[in-house]
């Protein structure tokens, strides 16, 4: 269920986005490790696009798609220089955890079926399961098209065939529906040893449902009947791993259909779970009683930080790594890249696969539309005259330098508050680091110099919508108090306090229409918890007011998972809390954005991303 947010939150969360058995962690080394046995390779989200199809990716009419955070005019060769690496490493199988190709186009899809082939050949076994850009059945999304120096064109593409889902298996039948032991659509169970077996889960496609899942059933019982060992790969998480950054973000996707019955059938009965999607290096647990299920999430192989996963397996263990890309190789280059891009590719790719991403985060952030969401949030559609001027001008200071004339630096000083130097540039520069080390996974960023400047940003740009005349506007039109921006600020930088009810803010944010609308429409338990204890004009004009606002904090701490209450102000008397209005920014941000909203996206509270050891 998607989570309504104020005005505060939403210039965080933007800040924050614009921005996914037995374990115990292992140490690296390998002395003491029983023998393996079987050892794979799981590669995710390679979204194989045609060298053919790109043609030169100086054309006009692919610009728009080199604004995404994937390679793809690299893609061949960085998947078949990776599974190079997998023929010449002693790998037994490659497992593709779905969105093999980056659309329907035949094409695409028929030169990566050829590339395993290739790797079959060469004695190595690939199986695969298909992921939303394979499968998408909505007829809307994902068509096969050619960038040209005249324009896109459409070329051939599943939805020219019959079925999308035949299409994709008739294709890739050599890689595990061959093997299958049973299928049903395109789930299918094979054996990878005498005693291990796999289950490729379709959760993409229109055909997975409810009789999936008992499907899925009837095999897990088979497989416990038969006496074996069951690992699982599909595409989408059950969950999304990366909770409210996805709500953010708006990736609904990211969610399977019939979660909870999937979830069910698995836990305790899988040895592990494997995923892509996210395009991060990630991990979570499932637990139900004394059963748990491990679900592991593997990196875009075509995205920074370009890496696969390593799963060894041993009579008792599976030990678990992350390899990164060791190189692309020059013959598997496409001849339309410069002489730059093409030496840098080969002396450095990662720095290659950098500048895409904040070629990515730069796009997806500007295309936001900033200034035009804070009138919306504020005014709806009956924005003052003069007020989109405001707007543009709060716009322009997020994106603005962190140094320098005109930066976030000069801004803070000027109020005696010195912006970290932590050598970001802008937020882009920011968003674009922690985007990579999330990717990279082991993220566990809290307390790093990476969450000091964002919260050193969120605490800036707060700031500066007081030093504008943002209230001015919201005091005209909503009559609510127009604060003393200056002193707000001042007490912000110096104390990191600040007063709800003086500042204005809650009175504020209560005549937003975005507010009202979510007041006046929503279902939700908590926002009629939050209706019955408002002032009927909806303003705040006592502490005592807002202390009865404020008393419920507790249900926020049940929705997020964190202590918010210590950093309210607050003083008891026979035991009863009485809450002045003023709060610990800094700790409120950090607690309610970073320890709970975005924790998933950038701490790790569960077992290791990276390297890890299961007993079975």
């Amino acid at each position: 269920m998607r989570k309504n947010k104020t005005f505060l939150f939403i210039l965080i969360c933007i800040l924050a986005f614009t921005l996914s058995c037995v374990l115990v962690a292992c140490d690296g080394e390998e002395s003491g490790r029983e023998k393996t046995e079987y050892k794979v390779a799981v590669m995710s989200d390679l979204h194989y696009f045609s060298p053919e199809l790109i043609g030169d990716y100086s054309y006009d009419s692919i610009q728009g798609k080199l604004n995404d955070a994937k390679t793809y005019e690299i893609s061949r060769a960085m998947i078949m220089s990776a599974l190079d690496e997998v023929v010449s490493g002693g790998y037994n199988a490659v497992i593709i955890t779905g969105d093999l190709c980056d659309d329907h186009a035949v094409q695409s899809h028929t030169e990566l079926a050829e590339i395993f082939a290739s790797v079959e050949e060469r004695g190595v076994d690939v199986f695969v399961v298909p992921g939303n850009h394979d499968v998408d059945g909505s007829g809307t999304g994902y068509q096969g098209v050619k960038y040209t120096e005249s324009g896109i064109e459409q070329v051939e593409d599943f939805y020219d065939t019959p079925s999308i889902t035949e299409s994709f298996k008739n294709i890739y039948v050599s890689f595990g529906y061959d093997k299958a032991r049973a299928s049903l659509g395109l789930t299918y169970v094979a054996d990878l040893t005498d005693n291990l077996r796999l289950l490729a889960i379709d959760n993409c496609s229109t055909e997975f449902s409810l009789a999936t899942v008992e499907f899925i059933k009837q095999q897990l019982a088979i497989a416990k009947s038969d006496g074996v060992r069951v690992i699982a790969a599909m595409h989408k998480p059950i969950y999304d791993i990366f909770d409210e950054v996805s709500m953010i973000v708006d990736t609904s996707s990211a969610v399977t259909d019939y979660a909870d019955e999937l979830e069910e059938a698995l836990t305790g009965n899988v040895s592990l779970l494997l995923v892509g999607h996210n395009h991060a290096t990630d991990a979570v647990t499932h637990s139900s009683g004394d059963k748990t299920l491990l679900e592991v999430m593997t990196v875009s192989l075509t995205q920074s930080t370009n890496s696969y996963r390593v799963l060894e397996f041993s009579e008792n263990h599976i030990y678990g790594s992350v390899k990164k890309l060791s190189a692309v190789k020059e013959e598997y280059l496409p001849s339309y890249l410069t002489t730059a891009d093409k030496s840098l590719i080969l002396s450095d790719y990662f720095q290659y696969s950098k500048a895409r991403v904040k070629r990515f985060v730069t796009s997806r952030v500007k295309g936001i539309d900033l200034s035009a969401k804070i009138s919306d949030i504020v005014f709806g559609e009956t924005a003052p005259d003069g007020f989109d001027e405001v707007a543009k001008d709060i716009e322009r200071f997020v994106f603005s330098p962190f140094k320098g004339e005109g930066s976030y630096a000069e801004f803070t000083a000027s109020y005696g508050y010195t912006f970290p130097d932590n050598g970001y540039g802008d937020i882009f520069d920011l968003i674009t680091d922690i985007a990579l080390k999330v990717f990279d996974g082991g993220e566990n960023l809290k307390g790093t110099k990476q969450m000091q400047t964002l919260s050193a940003a969120v605490k800036a740009v707060f700031a500066y919508v007081y030093s504008t005349d943002f209230f001015g506007y919201v005091s005209d039109v909503c009559g609510v108090a127009n604060p003393d921006g200056a002193k707000v600020i001042s007490l912000l930088f110096q104390s990191d306090r600040l007063n709800l009810l003086s500042s204005s803010l809650v009175d504020a944010l209560l005549h937003f229409d975005a507010v009202t609308d979510m007041l006046n429409s929503s279902s939700s338990s908590l926002v009629k918890i939050l209706k019955a204890y408002l002032p009927k004009d909806g303003r705040f004009d006592s502490t005592e007011e807002l202390n009865v606002f404020l008393s419920l904090i507790p249900v926020l701490e049940l929705m997020f998972d964190v202590d918010l209450d210590k950093y309210f102000e607050k003083t008891i008397n026979d035991g009863y809390a009485s809450y002045t209005g003023t709060v610990d920014f800094d700790g409120f941000v950090s607690a309610f954005i970073f320890d709970g909203a975005v924790k998933s996206f950038v701490t790790d509270f569960d077992f290791p991303d990276r390297t890890f050891e299961i007993s079975y």
